[in-house]
This record gives C-alpha cells, structure tokens and sequence, in this order.
C-alpha cells in the first residue's frame, strides 16, 4: 500500500489554458517549481517529465510538483558504502513528453537535473507569453525537431525576469545551461 497527501488543486495545463498570467503571477509560480525540483536535485532525484500536467497549484497558489512515475535517483549521489541502483540501460529508450522534452532525451538519452531544467525553461516561456513554446504535431517530426531547434529564437517577445533565465535554461546542448533550478528560482524571485 502507497499512501500519499491528498493535494486539492488544478494542473497549471489548465491555467495556461486560460491564457497568460501577469508576470508576478507567473514568476511567483515558477520561483515555486524551480524550488520544488531544487529539493528533488538536491536528494539526487531527476524528474524526468515535467509538464503542466505535473505540476498542481492550489487554491492558495501553493505549488505542488507530482507524477515522479518516471524520475530516477541520480547514480553518482550514492557514497561508497551506501546501496546504490543503477539503471542497467540508461539509454533505454524515449521517456517523457515531447512537447516538454530536452533534445537529449529525443534522442534517447537518459534525462539528468539539466534536461528537467529545459523542461522547466518551456513551462515558464508558457507562463510567461500565454503562447505554447512548441508546436504541436505529428510525434515522430517532433522529436526529430527538438533536436535542431532553437527555443531561445522567441525571446524578444519574452518579459523580464524570464528571457534573462530562458537564454540559459533553454539551451540546446545540456552543458550550455549554466544555471541551476536554485539560481532560476532567485532570479525569479
């Protein structure tokens, strides 16, 4: 038996559906995911497929991360007399979705606290313009798309503080986003 708290809210989806919020609205939610995967970074746990769906906002604007159905707990956090588990194949294939989905897990790659970075690069280019960061499309183009495309090219459009943190989140190559969940959470705030 799994036990979990019950959390009464709507999936962010659903706010983005109702067009965009007001920049302090949408810098104040993005400050709380980014501290939400920070605590999960920080015990060494990648989500993996973040998304407005997984991301629940209260009546009171609290924002709860859920659905680490597919997170991993990064190898390297484990010490030398700790169990560790490894994933025998950690490019086992595609996970995550693929509107929300780092190029290097287009390509198959296993997704690492960079790629929930991008991830949360495009929920907060969302809350940020109302307009969705990728179209959408047959799912195969997609992901062959993700991989060349440059998200960073709508930033003009983009409010500060956002298009400050989004020319580093979104970056294309994961050792290029120089910035962690921590530092887009302060800039945010």
């Amino acid at each position: 038996m799994i036990v979990m708290e019950y959390v009464p809210g709507r999936p962010l989806s659903l706010l983005l559906e109702e067009g965009p919020l007001a920049p302090e609205s949408a810098a104040a939610l993005g400050r709380q995911m980014a501290l939400g995967i920070a605590a999960a970074h920080a015990q060494g746990v990648v989500h993996g497929d973040l998304k407005p769906a997984n991301i629940l906002v209260t009546a009171a604007g609290t924002v709860k991360v859920v659905d680490f159905g597919m997170a991993r707990r990064s190898s390297s956090q484990a010490q030398g007399e700790e169990t560790g588990v490894w994933d025998p194949s950690p490019t086992g294939g595609i996970s995550g979705t693929p509107a929300y989905m780092a190029p290097e897990q287009a390509r198959g790659e296993q997704a690492t606290p960079a790629s929930d970075i991008f991830s949360l690069g495009v929920m907060l280019y969302e809350l940020a313009t109302g307009r969705r960061a990728r179209a959408e499309g047959n799912l195969l183009e997609l992901l062959r798309r993700i991989d060349r495309e440059d998200l960073t090219r709508h930033l003009a459009e983009t409010p500060e503080p956002f298009a400050d943190v989004l020319r580093l989140a979104l970056a294309v190559a994961p050792a290029d986003r120089r910035i962690t969940m921590t530092q887009i959470a302060e800039r945010l705030g």
